[in-house]
């Protein structure tokens, strides 16, 4: 039986070390009709906090991160030419897609699987996660968008992630799974393209939709500037090589282009409430210096 590589602790000062790769990667891209994200893209673990107590085995599991997904959004973004923003570190040390203060943001249990880094966390060892990883990528996603927005643009928002083929003892048949919530001008047609193919099992809102309150990255980013989203999701085993990851692209790539960029896409489509809370990121990283 595998051991865990090292203790895991919580570490003093900075969190990331100076020869540490930084916060999250971009891949640039000109057009501006699209604009990816990738909240689950590694299973990197920050040296300081050694290996959360897991073995190396655990973490290239899919509770560490979601497994294929870069791949997958980084042919994408290249056959596109649109921009991509991902993380390098964990979903363990940090959840991007998760509120921080969500006790799934820094889980103590994954997938049935107890994480001992996570256990006992002070308050300022979550908010030094959050200052070092969360903040920073959603503060470049946020500029990149308010950027577009200065110069009068609407992209797509893609948030592409990859889930495991069985949760919870059942198999799962869908192939992809388009998210949304409340706007459907891109999901619906999207979906019929998908369909249209007749060689793939395409869920809606399964097996995840876009959890308002509980997702954190369409919601406030997306969502509160009234653009149209898509939260897509590849089965696992499907991703199993490059090869396939790309093959994967291709097929939600062929389906993007059939039907878009849509002249619908380009207007703005308020669909949140007061009472759904969700106000943008400022008020989650600020304070986070």
């Amino acid at each position: 039986m595998l051991k865990p590589m090292d203790d895991a602790r919580e570490p003093d000062g900075v969190l990331l070390a100076p020869d540490e790769p930084p916060p999250f990667m971009q891949q640039p891209g000109s057009a501006r009709e699209w604009f990816l994200v990738c909240d689950h893209a590694a299973n990197r673990v920050p040296r300081a906090l050694g290996s959360l107590g897991l073995t190396r085995a655990q973490l290239e599991t899919h509770i560490a991160w979601d497994i294929g997904a870069l791949e997958v959004a980084r042919h994408l973004a290249m056959r596109l030419d649109a921009p991509l923003f991902a993380t390098r570190y964990s979903r363990l040390v940090v959840d991007c897609n998760r509120y921080p203060a969500a006790a799934d943001a820094m889980p103590a249990v994954s997938d049935h699987l107890r994480i001992p880094g996570n256990r006992a966390l002070t308050e300022e060892g979550r908010r030094q996660r959050v200052r070092a990883l969360f903040a920073p990528y959603h503060r470049a996603i946020d500029a990149a968008l308010c950027e577009a927005d200065r110069r009068g643009e609407t992209p797509l928002f893609l948030s592409i992630h990859s889930c495991t083929d069985v949760m919870n003892g059942q198999r799962r048949p869908w192939e992809i799974g388009v998210g949304w919530r409340r706007d459907d001008r891109a999901a619906a047609p999207v979906i019929e393209s998908l369909r249209a193919r007749g060689d793939v099992i395409v869920g809606d809102n399964q097996p995840y939709g876009v959890d308002i309150g509980d997702d954190f990255t369409t919601p406030e980013h997306a969502m509160t500037r009234g653009l149209p989203h898509l939260q897509v999701e590849f089965r696992q085993d499907l991703l199993s090589t490059v090869e396939d990851a790309r093959r994967w692209a291709d097929v939600l790539h062929e389906a993007l282009t059939r039907v878009g960029p849509h002249e619908l896409w380009s207007r703005r489509a308020h669909c949140l409430a007061p009472a759904d809370d969700i106000r943008g990121i400022g008020r989650w990283t600020r304070g986070m210096e």
